[in-house]
């Protein structure tokens, strides 16, 4: 399925959630295990948010 076009917006939205859970487990285990990467990883995010 080819998620760039408008007529599969209904997978995309579904597969946006999927890829968002489980970056938010990511996110939660590398604040518990390697925090240095996660503070990294969200300074490099917010600055893409801004780009």
């Amino acid at each position: 399925m080819d998620l760039k076009k408008p007529e599969n917006i209904t997978e995309l939205i579904k597969a946006q959630r999927v890829l968002l859970r489980k970056y938010a487990r990511h996110m939660r285990y590398l604040v518990n295990e390697k925090y240095k990467n996660a503070a990294l990883l969200t300074y490099w995010l917010f600055d893409y948010l801004r780009y």
